[in-house]
């Protein structure tokens, strides 16, 4: 495109917007100046003014107390006690459930973990479905009914047998 280096020097100055030194604005203006003292001083009588009522800050803010702890122990037990009695009052319902699942669960996740490859032989119902229809046989296996009728078993014994946390 050009043909020696002068040209090219003298093509790119040419292109260069040229500037006058004198129409420039300084770097540091007498606004800017300004702006930086006020917000010194700002910080400067701010800081003097939390060091001398330092005290009566911290004691405003901070150290307010809207309850006493005595309340909130107080209120703390009776709370607990509450909770406790209700939990108590009713885990013949819910502790017999809480079993069957965490049976359920146990079980479930021992033969998933035994199997050959876990989830894909046998494939476990939540396999994806290609997993499952690549292999022959039923879509659920025993391997996997079996923790249900377990957990079911349990939690159907603990309920006929009255297991509760009451003494």
């Amino acid at each position: 495109m050009y043909e020696n280096r002068e040209d090219n020097e003298s093509v790119f100055y040419e292109m260069t917007p040229k500037r006058n030194q004198k129409t420039e604005t300084p770097i540091l203006s007498e606004k800017k100046l300004a702006v930086y003292g006020a917000t010194a001083a700002l910080l400067i009588i701010s800081a003097k003014l939390y060091y001398q009522n330092e005290d009566y800050l911290k004691q405003l803010i901070l150290e307010t107390k809207l309850v006493s702890y005595e309340d909130i122990l107080t209120d703390g037990d009776v709370m607990l006690t509450y909770v406790w009695k209700n939990s108590v009052k009713y885990s013949q319902f819910w502790l017999p459930l809480l079993c069957g699942i965490l049976v359920t669960y146990f079980t479930w996740l021992m033969v998933y973990l035994d199997s050959k490859e876990p989830g894909i032989q046998p494939p476990s119902p939540f396999s994806p479905k290609k997993n499952r229809s690549r292999s022959s046989g039923p879509l659920l296996h025993l391997n996997y009914v079996f923790p249900l009728l377990l957990g079911v078993s349990v939690a159907s014994y603990s309920y006929y047998k009255g297991l509760s946390l009451e003494y």
